[in-house]
């Protein structure tokens, strides 16, 4: 295995004007405050979008102020855990190989209307989209989500899946294990299957960082849904779960001509820790080149050989995948890999893979976050739902009655006082528990 001398996995991160675009930046807005996502998003992100953020913030301070706003509400930190697959909104999307969530409610990502429990910048609300930069601005053109809605992308495809089993003869692209394989979406099933407002608010959220046109050729590889060979490879397990909380990335290389053959690097990336507030201009520390595992602490916790020769697998190995029918089985798009290899270093530098639940909640120091992520919460949330509902259907008696005259009979199916009349018997213990000195006396100011 050869390894490419020619480029590092984070490149962006040790560029002189990479640098000097952040330091303009920061000199314009200030050292704002902002989670990790963010930050990982703007040290990754395409000089021409740093660039427009400078342009107008150069045109005077309510400039600067609505650039400074738009990066701090950005949604990069639901977009990075979407593409993680660790948001409420993408979570009934995961991988079919790990099995089905037990839960007491199932939702349906087009038509649930519950609040969304995903983190978010304090003193936003999610089902708003967060202040954006004027189009004019040459830093945030929108364009039109060319994934099909869940509602026309139905479930897996087996014929996808079967597809990419017989080009890769169910072995693993990256190591040649045979057995345990299961078959890795490189664009996740779960994000192509989230509502069409949320795949809106992801793709707005990539085009604050990147180009529209890379966006644009991104999004289009998705305009036939995920379930396609050309999104789908077989890994082994441990491979996959790997590559699912971004301990390696794959660098696409080259294509040859007849599309029968494509090279990749492969890559381990730093484990990170996330960071809730960090100044913006924190300096990223530099993605070593010549990892041999995902290690934490210098301690190895993950390693990977080739089952062919046991070697271990080490960053910069370059790997090759062929097709024997580029029509029938075509091979890993282009494209999608260019945008893994952009969002899996977005979600390593983050550190947001390695997040626990509480460090993601931003409510969870007030004591309401724990489990925002996982199932334990699904029976509290249900009971919260239901009070919720409660309070409201409460609130719309008291309503209809002030807002217009009734008789005390349609009064009866609302107020709780005036329900029925009261006998005489009742009337005496009323008058009894009125005069005893014992009686705690509460009036019903409904009453009257």
């Amino acid at each position: 295995m050869a390894n490419p001398d020619s480029f590092n996995p984070g490149e962006e991160l040790s560029d002189v004007q990479q640098h000097s675009l952040i330091k303009q930046l920061v000199s314009l807005i200030g050292d704002v405050p902002i989670n990790s996502a963010v930050w990982s998003c703007l040290w990754f992100s395409d000089p021409e979008k740093l660039q427009g953020y400078i342009n107008l913030a150069m045109l005077g301070p309510d400039a600067a102020r609505t650039v400074r706003k738009s990066i701090t509400g950005s949604d990069a930190l639901v977009m990075v855990l979407d593409w993680a697959v660790r948001s409420r909104r993408s979570a009934d999307g995961e991988d079919e190989n790990r099995g089905n969530r037990a839960t007491k409610r199932s939702r349906s990502p087009s038509t649930s209307s519950s609040p969304s429990k995903i983190p978010r910048q304090k003193g936003t609300r999610m089902d708003q989209s967060s202040t954006r930069l004027p189009a004019a601005s040459g830093a945030l053109s929108k364009g039109e989500d060319m994934s099909p809605s869940p509602q026309t992308s139905t479930g897996r495809s087996e014929a996808a899946k079967k597809l990419c089993s017989e080009r890769d003869s169910d072995i693993c692209v990256v190591t040649g294990y045979r057995d345990p394989i299961e078959i890795a979406h490189v664009f996740p099933y779960s994000v192509g299957k989230m509502a069409k407002t949320d795949r809106r608010r992801f793709w707005d959220t990539l085009r604050c960082f990147w180009t529209d046109e890379k966006v644009d050729k991104w999004n289009q590889e998705l305009s036939n849904g995920t379930e396609r060979c050309s999104n789908l490879m077989t890994m082994v397990n441990l491979a996959h779960k790997l590559w699912e909380k971004a301990r390696f990335v794959l660098r696409p290389l080259s294509m040859s001509e007849d599309k029968k053959s494509m090279a990749v690097a492969f890559f381990w990336m730093p484990r990170n820790n996330f960071s809730k507030s960090m100044p913006l201009s924190t300096p990223p520390e530099i993605f070593p080149s010549d990892l041999t595992s995902s290690f934490k602490n210098q301690i190895d916790y993950s390693l990977l050989f080739y089952v062919a020769t046991r070697k271990e697998i080490k960053s910069g190995d370059v790997i090759t995948f062929s097709t024997k029918d580029p029509e029938r089985h075509p091979l890993p798009s282009m494209e999608l890999l260019k945008m893994q290899w952009v969002l899996h270093r977005v979600l390593a530098l983050s550190g947001a893979a390695e997040a626990t639940d509480e460090e993601l909640d931003p409510d969870f120091e007030m004591g309401g976050g724990a489990g925002v992520f996982g199932e334990e919460e699904e029976e509290g949330e249900e009971e919260e739902e239901g009070e919720e509902e409660e309070e409201e259907m409460e609130e719309d008696k008291r309503n209809r009655i002030v807002e217009g005259p009734a008789s005390v009979s349609q009064l009866g199916e609302y107020h709780p006082v005036l329900q029925r009349p009261k006998t005489a018997e009742e009337e005496g213990r009323k008058g009894e528990e009125e005069t005893s000195p014992l009686a705690l006396r509460f009036r019903d100011v409904n009453a009257r």
